[in-house]
């Protein structure tokens, strides 16, 4: 239950932080966490197909529960090792990172079990004592960002969330103040590099939520007024913060410019650029120093193309739902269609972005007869805090609002749609908001496909459920709104709920309690368990004969479809 060096599972699962140690930039020093699980409840994990097998005991902190216990101690080759209080004596909950440059003293993210409150602190690796550089608040949550914080020379940069007067954005900060353009929403920082004699940082960021871009960031001169530390402290009115928010910019060139989700490492000058293309299948890598004008050298690719290629139409502009609509292959327009419904919904996640593989499997669906949608709502990453927050206190009404809401303006527009016969599938989140869908609204939604759906919000892990739903000692209602159990009455179409049975993120309970529910009740569902499958399914043949229990079980309830003859997701001899 012990462990050193090792992520605890919320900051693995929800935190982006994977490991546990981090060494100094000379290698003569380590941080490292010690981790016990002692006060994290223990829950069973059975294999029911294996019989002699014993259950496998892991530790889960549900929502509401307590969290691991982490310690971090400094560790060298000449002093006895030592402890660092991070915590604040516990007032801090969560160690988000730790960031340890060269010429500085590492610093530790820390946030609170609310996670409205994030700070960002020095430690003195000589009497573990840490020193808060920065804090930032936030009345809803504090999102932690990845490459946030970094350093540039003495000044501190964050990527912070800022909604006022000048915009609803996500900003590259410099010792808190704003330096990017309010209409642009900053996504990572990526690493540091030197052009030209210029340090600059290189930057993942977006104006249009479907896509995401590299930039360059020149930062402003050190004379320039660059300090706002105390902006989440002070007393200031709003008009002052908005003033002295603008006195400050930064210059941004853009390194890729190409329709399409791109993403790089970054070292000394050198970048190593992954670009996915809405329509090239696969991805394309080049590595090129920055200074050098042309695209560099392209890395060959061995990558296997795919047999069906997918042609999603972009739907959506300003302020309205981005969607994604795929029709069957060579689709004159003559024919309106079924439609099935392909979102993932949730907070964390897009789906709706200009990359080819990744609607592959809308397109198999589409090709057998759908006019498959794909919509990212509210709560999903994009379109600002604000569209992301709308979320907060309910997981259940916004997302599924915001899914019919697509699906009419779409049926307008393009005349498509058969509005009788519309399906829902989905997996994880997007399992929960597709049964949420046919117990909720059975005037709209026929059948529904989920996968490994949270069902009680209860049952899923700390950080996640609590930054979205609060406490649930201090916001039972959230957790009584957001429940499809107790919802499970109200079922009237025909359901298959599908989860892997050794699922140990979210676990295969939410799955039997809801067919308990149901059977209580007296509606008719289907449940089909995948022994030895956990989360997703990477398994070839369970993931390719899934999709074809999932067409058939729709096709059944829709009615007949009319496929095109270009084969199904791994038929070889079909391409």
């Amino acid at each position: 239950l012990v462990s050193w060096g090792k992520a605890e599972f919320v900051a693995a699962e929800e935190m982006n932080r994977s490991r546990g140690f981090w060494w100094a930039p000379d290698g003569r020093r380590l941080l490292a966490c010690r981790v016990d699980n002692t006060p994290v409840d223990a829950w069973w994990i059975a294999d029911p197909a294996n019989p002699e097998r014993p259950p496998q005991q892991v530790r889960y902190p549900a929502a509401g529960t307590l969290n691991a216990h982490v310690e971090l101690w400094v560790i060298d080759d000449h002093l006895p090792v030592r402890q660092v209080d991070w915590s604040d004596a516990g007032r801090f909950e969560y160690l988000n990172d730790i960031v340890w440059t060269s010429g500085h003293q590492p610093l530790v993210v820390r946030q609170t079990r609310d996670q409205r409150t994030v700070s960002i602190a020095d430690i003195d690796l000589d009497t573990g004592e840490v020193n808060e550089r920065r804090c930032i608040n936030d009345d809803v949550w504090v999102e932690c960002i990845t490459g946030s914080p970094c350093w540039a020379g003495d000044d501190l940069l964050t990527i912070e969330d800022r909604c006022d007067a000048d915009g609803d954005r996500r900003s590259l900060c410099i010792n808190g103040r704003p330096i990017t353009d309010p209409e642009l929403q900053v996504r990572s920082i990526l690493g540091s590099v030197t052009n030209a004699g210029t340090d600059q940082l290189v930057i993942s960021a977006w104006t249009d939520p479907t896509e995401i871009h590299l930039a360059t960031v020149t930062l402003p001169p050190p004379g320039a007024d660059r300090d706002d530390t105390d902006r989440d402290n002070a007393d200031r009115d709003d008009a002052d913060r908005d003033d002295a928010d603008a006195s400050v910019t930064a210059r941004l060139d853009w390194i890729t410019t190409d329709a399409g989700v791109h993403a790089a490492s970054v070292g000394g000058d050198v970048l190593a650029i992954t670009s996915l293309s809405p329509i090239v299948p696969g991805p394309t890598v080049s590595v090129r120093h920055l200074s050098d004008a042309t695209n560099g050298t392209t890395i060959d690719s061995f990558v296997e193309t795919p047999v069906i290629a997918s042609r999603p139409r972009w739907l959506g502009s300003g302020s309205q739902l981005r969607s994604a609509l795929l029709l069957p292959t060579g689709h004159d327009g003559s024919e309106v269609l079924p439609v099935l419904l392909d979102p993932y919904g949730g907070p964390h996640a897009q789906r709706v972005l200009k990359s080819h593989n990744a609607h592959l499997v809308s397109q198999w669906f589409a090709d057998q007869g759908f006019a498959v949608i794909v919509t990212d709502g509210r709560g999903t990453p994009g379109r600002g805090p604000s569209f992301e927050r709308a979320v907060w206190g309910d997981l259940a009404e916004p997302v599924l609002a915001d899914q019919l809401s697509a699906l009419d303006r779409i049926a307008e527009e393009t005349g498509l749609l058969d509005l009788n016969r519309v399906g829902i599938r989905g997996w994880s989140f997007g399992g929960y908001l597709a049964a949420l869908a046919v117990l909720r609204r059975p005037d709209r939604v026929h059948v529904a496909v989920a996968g490994a759906p949270v069902t009680t919000w209860r049952l899923y892990d700390t950080h996640y459920t609590e930054r979205y739903l609060g406490h649930p000692n201090d916001h039972p209602g959230h957790y009584q709104q957001t429940d499809l159990i107790v919802e499970a009455h109200r079922l009237e179409r025909p359901l298959l709920l599908v989860h892997g049975l050794a699922d140990d993120n979210v676990v295969a309970a939410h799955t039997l309690r809801l067919s308990s529910a149901l059977l209580a009740s007296g509606r008719l569902h289907s449940v089909l368990p995948l022994s030895g499958v956990t989360h997703m399914t990477p398994q070839i043949a369970t993931a390719e004969n899934l999709l074809r229990v999932e067409l058939d079980f729709l096709s059944a309830a829709l009615g007949p479809l009319r496929p095109v003859s270009i084969g199904a997701p791994g038929d070889r001899e079909a391409s």
